[in-house]
């Protein structure tokens, strides 16, 4: 489970991709690093993203990180819609921000669009 402790010590987040190009769920989970920056691996799931902790993140446990990483299995996204239980619309990932799921997720709606710049 995700919580604020976790997310305390993220500078960033990389994407594989450009996160438009993504599909309309990614899965979020937490791993245990032995680095706060660079790519992640997830047993051999598909990664797609992965956070990046700032220089002075402290260590778990003896030079270990907790560190978010975004991936895919081999099915997804689901074609009927629906979504697992770790899904979050990739285009709400934040730094130091849980993913959310949203109706994009759920049922496949188009992301809203986005204000107009003042």
């Amino acid at each position: 489970m995700l919580t604020k402790e976790h997310l305390l010590h993220e500078s960033d987040v990389h994407w594989e991709q450009p996160v438009h190009a993504l599909p309309r769920y990614v899965r979020e989970s937490f791993v245990i690093a032995s680095r706060r920056r660079g790519r992640l691996r997830h047993g051999d799931m598909k990664v797609v993203g992965w956070s990046n902790l700032k220089p002075n993140a402290p260590s778990i446990s003896r030079g270990t990180f907790e560190r978010r990483v975004f991936w895919l299995k081999d099915y997804d996204p689901y074609e009927n819609g629906g979504c697992p239980a770790e899904a979050v619309d990739p285009l709400t990932v934040l730094p130091g921000k849980p993913g959310k799921v949203t109706d994009r997720v759920v049922r496949d709606v188009p992301p809203s669009p986005e204000p107009e710049a003042k």
